[in-house]
């Protein structure tokens, strides 16, 4: 997907309804954004780093330290190579690769530290919530080559498709799941946690995952998903009062 196809594919979509939701208001102007301005340079607008790339953020520090002494440390670099795609930010130590990408490769490496497994031993991942696709992007960096899945509201799905189809991964996309599934790695950072009640059940009532990696902002919701999805909880210790669930 080019440019020209994101925008055709954007004007394409339907109005969006008047819930004055935080995520609501996020598609309106990702909309607008991808209506005016120049898509090359998505990572540099305030709605996405806002709400999805962290940057040169203190806590890197910790996560990129991690995954040098891990003894995988080369299949960890060759994960975090950083595109031009969206004109990311760098990290000034490293300017081949970005903050955003050691953290997402660092919720991969706590959950293959937990579980025992690696994710290019995987067959199938479903990622709710993908933000612009970092994850699955670092994912297949680190050797994973089974059928990625991610759903997702229909603004982010395209802005996922553009970015990684500009970085030669291709995924599937869905904005709601149609029927039951047995990934064998469910992804959900932060996505479950933001959802209401009922439309996080709805998307767990399908899911039946072998394993689990998820985030929450709250300890109540962290103890909720984690009774649900079978999960450990484990408070992230450089995130104070966030925790991933892990299985």
């Amino acid at each position: 997907m080019d440019a020209r196809e994101l925008k055709a594919s954007f004007q394409s979509l339907p109005s969006l309804p008047d819930t004055g939701s935080f995520w609501e208001g996020k598609r309106a102007e990702l909309r607008a954004r991808i209506a005016n301005d120049d898509p090359a340079q998505f990572l540099t607008w305030p709605t996405i780093v806002s709400t999805m790339f962290v940057a040169d953020a203190p806590y890197i520090r910790d996560e990129w330290d991690a995954l040098y002494m891990s003894g995988d440390w080369g299949r960890w670099k060759q994960s975090i190579a950083e595109d031009d795609s969206g004109n990311p930010a760098r990290l000034p130590k490293a300017p081949w690769t970005s903050g955003n990408l050691v953290h997402q490769a660092y919720h991969l490496f706590r959950w293959e530290q937990h579980s025992g497994k690696r994710v290019d031993s995987l067959k199938s991942i479903i990622e709710i919530g993908g933000g612009y696709g970092a994850m699955a992007k670092v994912a297949h960096r680190a050797g994973f080559d089974g059928k990625y899945l991610i759903v997702d509201v229909p603004e982010f799905g395209l802005l996922q498709e553009y970015h990684l189809s500009q970085c030669g991964i291709q995924v599937e996309y869905k904005t709601q799941l149609d029927r039951k599934r047995s990934p064998s790695l469910l992804i959900a950072m932060w996505s479950l946690d933001e959802m209401d009640g009922l439309a996080a059940n709805a998307y767990l009532d399908f899911l039946k995952p072998t394993n689990v990696l998820t985030a929450a902002h709250s300890a109540a919701t962290a103890i909720e998903l984690s009774k649900r999805l079978k999960a450990e909880r484990i408070e992230i210790s450089h995130l104070p009062s966030n925790f991933y669930l892990l299985r």
